[in-house]
């Protein structure tokens, strides 16, 4: 739907993460690191806090074949 739109899948092949970087298109401004948070949890053996997020930037633009 967006771009960036994060997959993070783990060693045994399951995603794991999806959705955004982090809180804010404004790296600057994140306050929640939504992907360090899941790689540091996948990375400790341990759940992801948070699975999934909604992606936003920009739309992705389908071609209509006719």
């Amino acid at each position: 739907m967006a771009t960036p739109h994060i997959f993070l899948v783990n060693k045994e092949g399951t995603v794991v993460y999806r959705g955004a970087i982090d809180n804010n298109q404004n790296p600057k401004r994140a306050e929640q690191h939504y992907l360090r948070s899941a790689l540091d949890a996948t990375l400790e053996g341990k759940p992801v806090p948070t699975a999934s997020t909604k992606a936003f930037g920009c739309t992705i633009k389908w071609r209509k074949d006719s």
